[in-house]
């Protein structure tokens, strides 16, 4: 067989296994680049819309937020408790002092009346004593000259002895006084009565504020704000009157007692 021209050589007539290798892998590696280009631009659109990234990142933004919102109420309700128990354990306080301020005040009251009640029978058994010597006969000798005391004496004693026999029933008898209040307002902690004292302080009032300390009920301590104390039901129901047309306090009202003691608004000045 003639050739036309001049024969191929063996590598041209067949292509080299190893350039194809390097085109496989480099169509491979373009491929990958290709891949990696769109991850990275998914990843960028996931941040731009708010995901971090990722279609399951590990918080979410609301979750985030309402995280935050719990643990600032939580906070607040924990103040608040505290705070609450504080005012709480303040008043507790307040009234113990209180109520062993008032106890030492019944000891003390009832150490006068004590006092009270042996002077009055001391004062009792000497009246006896004088009445026994006044109602007591008395033998005279007819001599002049002799000491002895005269008729008109006798008589002052007897006079003297009365007397003290009648201050004596009057020591006895309770005293008659007026026990009515005219109430303008009542207070059961020190802050509110405080309170109260210095928006009346502000007025032009006609009476005297005056504050007495009482319980209620329940036995529980209440300062009662009155214009004035231990008066007649009229004239407590006078001022009353006044308080109401005054617009002082609408609802103010007359009140009886004989256990509300002296007025205390020394204490509050």
């Amino acid at each position: 067989m003639t050739y036309l021209g001049k024969a191929p050589s063996q590598g041209m007539r067949m292509s080299d296994p190893s350039e194809k290798q390097n085109e496989e892998l480099q169509r491979l590696e373009l491929q990958k680049k290709r891949l990696e280009y769109e991850k990275l631009m998914l990843e960028v659109e996931g941040l731009k819309a708010g995901k971090g990234g990722s279609t399951t990142p590990w918080f979410d933004g609301r979750w985030f937020q309402a995280c935050i919102a719990g643990v600032v109420a939580g906070a607040l309700i924990w103040a608040f408790a505290i705070d609450h128990i504080k005012k709480l354990y303040d008043i507790q306080n307040e009234l113990r002092k209180d109520q062993t301020k008032l106890e030492l005040e019944i000891q003390n009251h009832e150490k006068e009346n004590a006092q009270l009640q042996l002077s009055l029978s001391a004062a009792e058994d000497t009246i006896n004593q004088l009445w026994a010597q006044a109602n007591k006969p008395c033998v005279r000798p007819d001599d002049g000259s002799l000491s002895g005391p005269k008729p008109t004496d006798d008589a002052a004693i007897v006079e003297l002895s009365k007397s003290l026999v009648s201050i004596s029933e009057i020591a006895k008898a309770p005293a008659v006084i007026d026990t009515w209040f005219p109430v303008i307002a009542s207070a059961y902690r020190k802050i509110d009565l405080t309170n109260k004292l210095e928006e009346l302080g502000k007025l032009d009032l006609e009476h005297n504020v005056a504050v007495y300390k009482t319980t209620d009920k329940k036995g529980t301590i209440v300062w009662a704000i009155t214009l004035g104390g231990y008066m007649s039901k009229s004239d407590a129901q006078v001022r009353v009157d006044y308080a109401r047309k005054a617009q002082i306090a609408p609802d103010a009202y007359v009140w009886k007692s004989e256990k509300w003691g002296k007025n205390i608004i020394g204490d509050f000045r």
